[in-house]
């Protein structure tokens, strides 16, 4: 359990934890560095067979893990895929209902190019990775603070893991009505550190294009796309030049990823991004709307 420098009773919470739990390690850092490097240090020093990340604000089934191992893992995958539920947490006290069943059945296995391209790769915390495959294909996060999830399984995944997907649902996923996620409640400087983390995730996307047969360029190139669009929205919300946008726009039209679609919006997006100039029409009134700081 990696304790990120926090500054409120969470060390003390998890050296309660590892007093009751004698397999438990701790690792406190005294400066925080971020979701990414925390579970990388994680990785350093994990010494079981089977590696599970998990949000701080999320919930597993009990003995989830443990079920996981008992029905679905064997030396035949290197990744097991399992199922979530979204719970809505409008207030912290209330009480919410864990009712995930964990049993469940084989209903995919093949391997990792094929499950990239037919399944949703974003996120690690519905993955249980085998430790000695992550060493062997050098699978790690980068110091990113959006994506980089979806970076690391990029090297997971397309390095032919052998991956074997259940019905089990074993994890709940928090989810706050509220929370400041939207494009217009982020800070200029928050936004800037995003849209450089998508933009270093669509170069992941291209080194792998070029080493990729063509069903996995296909599905990179719409990943590549759905994260272009995640850009042309954020940047109607930030302090980036003309310049800055022009950048942009040179390097997605390079990688061939625009237009991005046939639907309205992506239309529209399209043109921000091919005509940078465009927003700095667009962007006082987008600002006006929503009353963005």
């Amino acid at each position: 359990m990696i304790n990120d420098a926090s500054t409120d009773g969470t060390l003390a919470k998890l050296h309660a934890f590892a007093a009751r739990n004698s397999h438990v390690k701790i690792i406190n850092k005294t400066i925080n560095e971020g979701v990414a490097a925390a579970r990388n240090s994680g990785l350093d020093v994990a010494t079981g067979e089977w590696i599970g990340f998990m949000d701080p604000d999320d919930a597993l089934v009990d003995a989830g893990y443990q079920y996981l191992v008992e029905h679905f893992l064997d030396e035949n995958i290197d990744v097991l895929s399992f199922q979530v539920k979204d719970l809505v947490r409008v207030d912290d006290n209330e009480a919410l209902k864990y009712d995930c069943d964990p049993s469940g059945a084989v209903e995919w296995e093949g391997n990792g190019k094929d499950f990239f391209c037919a399944f949703k790769t974003w996120v690690t915390w519905i993955f249980f990775y085998r430790a000695s495959y992550l060493k062997q294909c050098r699978a790690r996060f980068p110091k990113l603070c959006y994506l980089e999830d979806t970076i690391f399984n990029l090297c997971v995944f397309l390095n032919n893991a052998r991956v074997r997907r259940v019905t089990s649902a074993l994890y709940y996923y928090m989810i706050r009505p509220g929370a400041a996620t939207s494009y217009q409640y982020i800070t200029h400087k928050k936004q800037r550190a995003i849209i450089t983390s998508i933009m270093s995730a669509i170069d992941v996307h291209e080194q792998y294009k070029a080493t990729s047969g063509a069903k996995v360029q296909q599905r990179l190139v719409e990943r590549q796309k759905f994260h272009a669009f995640g850009v042309a929205g954020r940047l109607l919300n930030s302090d980036y030049t003309l310049d800055e946008m022009k950048a942009i726009s040179k390097k997605l039209q390079q990688y061939h990823i625009l237009p991005l679609g046939d639907g309205k919006k992506d239309k529209v997006y399209t043109s921000l991004l091919c005509h940078p100039w465009l927003y700095k029409m667009v962007t006082p009134f987008y600002k006006l709307m929503f009353k963005i700081r």
